[in-house]
This record gives C-alpha cells, structure tokens and sequence, in this order.
C-alpha cells in the first residue's frame, strides 16, 4: 500500500482563477485555486475517473484534427491519441485500472462515443493556418483568439480558460463552442447553470479583448443547445461571478486552514486526501450527514480489523473514524492489503456502495458497506478507488 501523503500546509492563490472550475463551486477557496494551478504533477491528486480520460481523448482528437497536425483522416487521428492516452494511462498507478476505455465503456458506448468525436472532426473542417476553411480572413482580428483551445483571460473577473472552439461567422460576429459528451440538461429540460455560466465566462473574456463584438455561445453534444448571453445575461453572470470570487484572497500563498472549509465542494475534491479540515471534520458526517440534499464522497478509513483474501478481491472490516464497524468488499488485489495490515490504519477514497444512501424517510445516510470490484454486471466498479496506509508496504 501507499502512504497516506503529508497534508497540505499551504497552498498558491494564482493572480487568475479557472473559469471551467467554477461549474458548481460553492465556497471551499482551496478546491477553486488547486483547480486553477497549472499541471506540474506537483501534489499527489486523486485521480479522475473513465469519465474524464474520455475527455481529455475527445479535446485533444479535435484539437489536432482542426489544427491539421497530424496526417490520415480523423478516425486515424482518434485511433493515435487514444493509444497515446492509453499509455498515459498504464503508465500511472492510480489510472491504470482504466486504461482500456473501450472495454470500460463497452462497445455500444464506445462506438457513440467514437463516431460523435469524428462527428465533430468532419463538420469543423481542417485548417494549417489557424482558422477553418472558408473562413473569411479580417485583419482586425486578433488571431489567437480564433480556432480551438483558444486561451481568455480577463484581468476584471480574474479568470483564465480554453474554449473548445472560437470561429468567426461574420465581421464582428463570433460564436464560442463547448463540447460536452455528458448530461448538459436540468430537470426542466434547460442548460444546467453551471454550464452556462462557465460558457459565459467564456464570452465575458472574449468580449474584453474585442468589446464591439457580438457572441454567440453553444454547447455541441451532438445537436446545438444555445446559451443565452443578451445584456441582461451578461450582466447576471457577472454579478455571479463576482459574488463567487469575492471570497478569494489576492495572489500569493496562504495557509490552508485559512483557505479549505467543508460542505458541498468536497464532494469529487482531488485534494481532499490532503485537506486536513476534510479529514476532520467528515467523520462527523457519517454519522448525521450534514444536510438532507447534499452528497458526500463515498470515502472511509480506519483501523483494519479483518482482511479475507480472496480470488475476487480482498475483503477488509474497519473500525472506521466515526468508531463504526464499516465493511469494504472485493479490494483490487492491486493495492497489497494483506492479514499483516491488521491493526494499521487505511485510508479508502472513491469507492461505490451497494446500499440506496437513503433512509426510509429520504434522508442521506454514509453507508457502512462499500466495494471497489462489482459483483456481476448489475453493480458499477469504483474506477477511480485509491488506497492508502499511514505507511508505505
């Protein structure tokens, strides 16, 4: 097993926040900079799951397709970064578990997957120059504000990000495109919020490079969803976004306590592992969970009292930190737990449970029985489990 990693001390408050990070952020400072750092490999994350690995595949496919760096056409393009990123993947501990996205995925969803990259491959066209053919050519353009993966900033909102896609339909008229392979929807059939709001980030920032210019902003899931950005829009989401960063102290370095407070933004944390405050105050939730609606990560650790090694996995009893007796059924074999573990303490992250969650009234409860392998087909594996000890085996 791994060790646990040394808590977070401090943390780097950047001079620009990420726009794409405020989709559904609430209030915990310290997720909202750890997302917004750049990737150096610096702290030891968790890991993200299938879901996003499938993300990564679909961006940079349609990146080098509409970039034109790379010859064949886009399936060949697919088939070459997803062996990339299958490597990536092998090659990294905590993601190896999913390498094989297609198998992941099975083949039905895969292959849907699939054709809606090449899909959006074939209707973007191919440029070497930075701009889509046919596109008229405007001198007053400013170039890098064209094409895909297209970097915004805005020193107003102290925000950063990449579009998917920025393209020119007329002069002085643009459109900012956002692919999205999942549930873009609300209950009542709209644009979730947080989705548009990270959209109209994206055109605030647009819009102060080039005030004069009138934006279009859509989400491509395959068919075109337009998001609203009228005066009136823009203004809320300003307001919103305002309102959101208030909270965020200037650039520099903080301690973390200062920065880190538990609730909603814990839920999917990448750094929760390494937050002291996560690791305090959670125990208390599992036995009266912190609000009716919320969800808490299916997170647990303890002390090991039992470990049954098995040809399915490896079974572990707990006396977790909320003094319950908590079973984690069909540990990969991966991790090395064996009998000598008892006695030690373990910490578990992203595991599924088979239970509802709920009581017979509605309300949440933190289960006391969770698994990383399923059983058969009916249950859903625990990708992106991770698994520490306070020593390393």
């Amino acid at each position: 097993m791994r060790a646990l990693p040394e808590a977070l001390r401090s943390i780097d408050v950047p001079d620009k926040l990420a726009a794409s990070s405020l989709a559904g952020w609430t209030e915990c400072v310290a997720k909202l900079v750890q997302a917004s750092q750049p990737s150096t490999g610096a702290l030891s994350l968790l890991p993200g799951g299938p879901a996003a690995a499938k993300g990564i595949l679909a961006h940079r496919v349609i990146e080098q397709w509409f970039k034109g760096e790379s010859s064949g056409n886009s399936a060949t393009v697919f088939a070459a970064n997803y062996e990339a990123l299958r490597d990536e993947l092998m090659a990294d501990p905590s993601r190896v578990a999913f390498a094989d996205l297609d198998e992941v995925f099975g083949p039905a969803e895969w292959s849907g997957f699939r054709a809606w990259v090449l899909r959006r491959c074939e209707t973007s066209g191919r440029t070497h120059s930075g701009r889509n053919r046919g596109e008229a050519s405007d001198r007053t353009e400013p170039r890098p504000l064209l094409g895909v993966e297209v970097s915004l900033t805005s020193e107003a909102l102290r925000l950063k990000g990449r579009a998917d896609r920025i393209r020119r339909l007329a002069a002085g008229s643009y459109e900012i495109r956002d692919y999205k392979s999942g549930s873009v929807l609300d209950d009542d059939g709209e644009v979730k919020e947080s989705i548009a709001l990270q959209l109209q980030a994206y055109g605030l920032m647009f819009l102060e490079a080039i005030p004069s210019a009138e934006v279009t902003l859509i989400v491509d899931v395959g068919s075109e969803i337009s998001v609203g950005f009228d005066q009136a829009t823009r203004a809320r989401a300003r307001e919103r976004i305002e309102a959101l960063l208030a909270s965020v102290p200037e650039a520099g370095r903080y301690p973390i306590e200062s920065l880190a407070k538990p609730g909603a933004d814990c839920l999917g944390c990448r750094i929760r592992h390494l937050c002291r405050a996560y690791l305090t105050q959670v125990p208390s939730w599992w036995l009266a969970y912190p609000d009716k609606s919320a969800r808490i990560s299916y997170d647990s650790w303890g002390t090991i009292q039992a470990v049954n090694a098995g040809a399915g996995g490896t079974d572990v009893t707990l006396e977790d930190a909320a003094g319950r007796r908590v079973r984690v059924d069909r540990l990969a074999h991966r991790h090395g737990i064996t009998a000598s573990a008892v006695g030690r303490k373990i910490w578990l992250f992203d595991l599924e449970s088979p239970g509802p969650g709920r009581d017979f009234k509605g309300n949440r409860y933190h289960p006391r029985v969770f698994y990383e392998l399923p059983r058969d087909r009916r249950e859903r594996r625990a990708w992106a489990a991770q698994c520490f000890s306070e020593m390393s085996e």
